[in-house]
């Protein structure tokens, strides 16, 4: 085996440790008990989630001093306990919330199938490229992969180190302390499972918002097949994990302002929080939030009872927010 890919074989069970093992249960422990049957949208977020949650306990760690790989593990291990537990009493709940319920599609047709596999056939494609380059694109090598050099060695996050927040130099952070060190094509494993997540989460967005998975498809290929996507989608840049988060938030928040769930409105504030964790420019995401929120006050003429539950729903996502964000 080349030594470029060994690290994208070897590092598979820790990287999927850090998207699924920390995302799933707290994906079940967020989500109302009838989308749990929503077996795409449950993945989307799981994956979503699972950086979240483990990089806000690397930041932790390297902000008392004791960033190591020992450390990660047991506190992201705590963390997935906790979203199990949360998981597990809502299993007890019903499944009867006929507004977040979307009838089951028929059979894929030949051209939906045609769409999955040009999807799945970039996607293989985009391992491949990410494990044989290292970084090469101008602002990893001077921000998130150099940062992410400077954790590996220091094993903290040193004070002066205050430029952009961490989700991506302590994703890659995390990879090389498991490989054993630096290592550009260790660091590179999580880039293809940010891109999966991506296209799963753009077609979340078609499929919830516009209740249809033609559409969810069609989302998710015209992203796909995006020049600019292919361009840098190997890079190791910020915009795709940034474009993640706030695809998430933006679907959440809307299928929250439909049904008047919190718990929506909940998941939608903490992808926003993340796409924050990921770039500052995310809070772009607020001024749509209120907009909405004003333009709701304005046709219902103030009347405290009709914008209350939307007003409701745009307070829960802000707080949501706060803690990565």
């Amino acid at each position: 085996m080349p030594d470029w890919f060994q690290p994208t074989i070897t590092l598979f069970p820790l990287v999927a440790w850090m998207f699924l093992g920390v995302g799933l249960p707290w994906a079940l422990a967020l989500l109302p008990r009838t989308l749990w049957r929503d077996r795409i949208t449950v993945l989307a977020l799981a994956l979503a989630l699972g950086p979240l949650g483990l990089t806000a306990v690397m930041f932790a760690l390297g902000t008392a001093g004791s960033l190591t790989l020992a450390g990660t593990l047991l506190g992201s291990g705590l963390l997935a306990l906790m979203g199990a537990g949360l998981a597990w009493r809502q299993r007890a709940r019903r499944a009867d919330d006929e507004a977040l319920h979307i009838d089951p599609a028929p059979p894929p047709g030949r051209f939906e199938r045609l769409l999955i596999a040009g999807i799945v056939l970039v996607l293989l494609a985009n391992v491949v490229i990410t494990a044989y380059w290292p970084f090469v694109a101008y602002d990893p090598l001077w921000v998130y992969g150099y940062n992410a050099r400077i954790f590996v060695l220091e094993e903290r996050i040193p004070d002066e180190m205050g430029y952009y927040p961490q989700l991506l130099p302590l994703a890659y952070t995390y990879l090389q302390q498991a490989w054993g060190g630096i290592n550009d094509h260790a660091a590179r494993v999580v880039i293809p499972w940010l891109n999966v997540t991506l296209v799963l989460m753009a077609y979340v967005l078609g499929w919830r918002v516009f209740r249809s998975r033609r559409v969810g498809l069609l989302t998710a290929a015209i992203w796909s097949f995006y020049p600019h996507f292919a361009a840098w989608y190997a890079a190791g840049d910020l915009e795709i994990p940034l474009t993640l988060y706030l695809t998430g938030a933006a679907a959440f928040f809307v299928e929250a302002w439909r049904s008047e769930r919190i718990r929506l409105a909940v998941i939608s504030g903490m992808l926003l929080g993340g796409a924050l964790w990921t770039k500052p420019t995310a809070g772009a995401l607020v001024l749509g939030v209120m907009l909405a929120v004003a333009a709701w006050a304005i046709i219902v003429r103030l009347r405290w009872r009709a914008l209350w539950p939307k007003l409701r729903i745009a307070l829960a996502a802000g707080l949501a927010t706060v803690p990565l964000g």
